[in-house]
């Protein structure tokens, strides 16, 4: 491995002081030695920034906004400051493992065509050693892959710095300013995730992504709707969205027939096996919650028996062999 490569690592912190020093040790402890972590107050009100400025290690950069600029445009700020040749993130309440930067760097060295890397993570409340892991049973990431959510967890994923040449975070999607980072960038680069937790993610009532969890599902389906238009040429109703991401919700549609021939017209252009599983189970999700049954999602269905017959074969083994694997 090439010790002279350098990575950046981004921490923007917003009142982040409860568990600000397990995330700065974690990096501080990692076994690649040759990064710089950059670490941005967000306005922080707390004792954040005092935390920052206890530590005494020169790779550690501190930058500090005189008011609160959000998210977004914070992560904005700290990559430009970055000197390295790789973006890391990392959040304020998460643990990084000790190689997590070493496994990523190799897995970029071995595979020169990808530029952007995510990983799985294992999620705790209190006690690391007591988690669940979790991550996503797909390596090559296809921009149809994103159109059920996001796959990728931020605080596991590196970034070659040339992406960001054209590309940077926008504040028009808060809480989910990553997730439309993600689509715009994997219709260029090469996206890939490592197949093991790299990242212990911190989940408490105060995380970044639960405190504001409706403004993030309401980013992240104008996201989705926005790919789906581009994806098939044609417009596509908001609410249609709304209904399939989330079935079990008390979302309505006007026209059963339309929105049964938007999902047939998708199952027909949707090449990513990901994706087309995605696509058909959420058919199953519908006509289980809803009860809105047709003809369409029948014929979708029958015509697609054996790809569903090898997904649940392959689930039910999955489940056996590893049931901490989702």
């Amino acid at each position: 491995m090439e010790n002279s490569l350098l990575i950046s690592v981004l921490l923007p912190v917003y009142n982040g002081g409860v568990h600000l020093n397990e995330s700065i040790q974690s990096i501080l402890n990692q076994t690649y030695k040759n990064f710089e972590l950059i670490i941005i107050d967000d306005g922080s009100t707390d004792d954040s920034l005092s935390i920052m400025r206890s530590y005494n290690d020169n790779r550690i950069k501190i930058l500090v906004n005189e008011f609160n600029i959000g998210h977004a445009n914070t992560l904005n700020l700290a990559i430009k400051a970055a000197n390295g040749e790789y973006i890391a993130r990392q959040d304020q309440d998460d643990i990084s493992f000790p190689d997590r930067l070493k496994k990523q760097l190799q897995f970029f060295n071995e595979n020169l065509s990808t530029k952007v890397l995510s990983s799985g993570i294992s999620i705790f409340s209190d006690i690391p050693s007591t988690n669940q892991q979790i991550h996503f049973q797909l390596t090559e990431v296809k921009a149809e892959d994103f159109f059920f959510g996001n796959i990728l967890f931020h605080p596991t994923v590196m970034v070659k710095k040339e992406c960001f040449n054209d590309y940077m975070y926008s504040s028009s999607f808060p809480n989910a300013e990553d997730f439309d980072l993600w689509t715009r960038m994997v219709t260029r680069f090469h996206i890939d995730i490592i197949q093991e937790s790299l990242v212990y993610y911190r989940i408490h009532p105060s995380s970044m992504t639960r405190s504001n969890h409706a403004l993030q599902i309401q980013s992240t389906q104008k996201i989705i709707h926005h790919q789906l238009q581009l994806f098939l040429g044609t417009h596509i109703h908001l609410s249609w969205v709304e209904f399939f991401l989330d079935p079990s919700s008390r979302n309505t549609i006007e026209s059963v027939r339309d929105f049964w021939l938007f999902i047939e017209h998708l199952n027909s252009k949707i090449k990513s096996h990901y994706a087309r599983k995605r696509l058909l189970i959420m058919i199953f999700r519908i006509l289980y919650h809803k009860r809105i049954f047709s003809w369409i999602p029948l014929r979708i269905l029958i015509k697609d028996y054996k790809f569903l017959t090898a997904h649940f074969l392959t689930r039910i083994s999955n489940h056996l062999m590893s049931p901490l694997t989702h």
